[in-house]
């Protein structure tokens, strides 16, 4: 009998959880705490991948912002058709995948909404945490469309082991005194994987997201895209990007792209991997308007027929400057590296095959203007001139440009100071300079050097 009692009355139990959870009510707990897990989305949604469960998702939402906590997503496919909007200002709030990481889906089939979003302006919110998720759009996603959206201040906050398939763009971040974004796979957006910009209404200079351990590939325009349009303020530093991989995207992998007035520092890419973007373009373009203390190293940067990526590294003129080192361009359609930065140092650098796809055959590295202060390059096997300078003053302390199929060195300016190097054999030549009266050239193989 007792056993029969308490069948019974596990059954309308289940029953009165069931049926009650079939409406949009989040339920309190007897001590008067609500877990949104357990009470507002399990077992309350379908996530079937088939039923809107929007309505459960949003009132979960409702209460992670008036209480904080934690909204644990099942493991499964949910389907949500409403923004996952987070405003809440004191204390943390978590969306994490109640199973293994990568086992929770987030899909929508609403064209232009973000699918989590935090957009409030100064003070903004703080210690946010994303974990786990994937994010899908069952359709073409328009303007707005975004997986996610922190384009408002968004402090001391993680995006951690997420993957995005789609998007308008992947994943917005904005300003910050210093937030993460680790391990993520960020694929196939309409326009970029990742933007990182200023919110025009928030305070402050810093854009320091780290970046660890990131995947983007297959953007419509760039794999990452920076900008400082929108800030208040004269210039804007960004966090640490570290192990970011970047391939496939169709204009840039990483395009900076500062405005008049408003400079962006502290680029800082470190052991990273660029490849094979899919039109006449930059793999990394960088126009920092004044920006400094900017550096490349420890990467590799290479593409191969047919993708005719057009530069593997872009510096313009307004690049307060620039460092470059352990870092190999190779194959490049154009030049390995081009640049007019007024200050660029390039240190243990090789540059190979690059200049293949136009004639007359273009560099391992141009430089149009500025101080350029090399110290440890190997050009080889580059379709022009190994080493091409056009503008600027140009020290070398260590130089090795051979087998290219113009010259190892090439100069039009009398501005050069070479102490050390080897630049035979190449095919027209070991050095081309129209004046030599200014330049010292000493120790160096393959060329008549002029030490006084």
């Amino acid at each position: 009998m007792n056993r029969n009692i308490m069948l019974i009355s596990t059954l309308v139990l289940f029953y009165i959880l069931t049926s009650g959870y079939s409406y949009a009510v989040c339920t309190q707990q007897p001590n008067g705490t609500i877990d949104p897990m357990v009470d507002c989305v399990w077992p309350r949604a379908a996530c079937d991948g088939a039923t809107d469960d929007s309505a459960v998702f949003a009132d979960a939402m409702n209460i992670l912002n008036a209480n904080g906590g934690t909204l644990k997503v099942p493991a499964r496919t949910c389907l949500v058709n409403t923004t996952l909007d987070i405003t809440r200002t004191q204390g943390s709030i978590s969306i994490h995948c109640a199973g293994p990481d990568y086992s929770c889906m987030l899909t929508t089939t609403s064209p232009d909404i973000p699918q989590i979003k935090a957009t409030s302006a100064y003070p903004g919110v703080r210690r946010i945490s994303i974990r786990g998720l994937v994010f899908y759009r069952e359709v073409t996603p328009t303007i707005g469309g975004d997986a996610i959206d922190f384009s408002g201040w968004v402090d001391d906050s993680d995006i951690v082991n997420v993957i995005v398939y789609g998007g308008y763009n992947g994943i917005v971040l904005g300003p910050c005194s210093l937030s993460r974004a680790r391990n993520l796979l960020v694929v196939n957006a309409i326009i970029d994987n990742i933007v990182i910009k200023p919110n025009a209404g928030t305070p402050g200079n810093t854009l320091a997201w780290d970046l660890d351990s990131v995947g983007v590939g297959g953007a419509g325009r760039f794999g990452i895209y920076v900008t400082s349009e929108g800030t208040n303020d004269e210039r804007v530093i960004l966090g640490d990007w570290h192990i970011i991989q970047a391939w496939l995207n169709v204009q840039s992998a990483v395009s900076i792209q500062g405005v008049p007035g408003h400079s962006i520092n502290d680029i800082r890419i470190d052991k990273s991997w660029f490849c094979c973007s899919l039109n006449d373009n930059w793999m990394i373009y960088i126009n920092s308007q004044g920006g400094r203390h900017n550096r490349i190293q420890n990467s590799t940067i290479e593409t191969f027929y047919p993708y005719s990526v057009q530069y593997g590294i872009g510096l313009d003129e307004s690049n307060v400057d620039f460092t470059i080192s352990d870092t190999k361009i190779d194959g490049m359609y154009r030049s390995g590296i081009i640049s007019y930065a007024q200050h660029l140092k390039l240190d243990g650098i090789m540059v190979t095959r690059n200049g293949w796809g136009v004639y007359p055959y273009e560099h391992g590295v141009e430089i149009g203007a500025g101080e350029v202060n090399i110290s440890g390059l190997t050009a080889k096997d580059n379709y022009g001139d190994g080493i091409r300078i056009n503008g600027g003053t140009v020290v070398i302390s260590s130089i090795w440009s051979t087998g290219n199929g113009g010259y190892g060195l090439k100069t039009a300016v009398d501005d050069i100071y070479i102490s050390g190097g080897v630049l035979l054999p190449n095919t027209a030549g070991a050095l081309y300079s129209p004046a030599y009266v200014n330049s010292k050239i000493c120790a160096v193989k393959g060329v008549s050097n002029k030490c006084k």
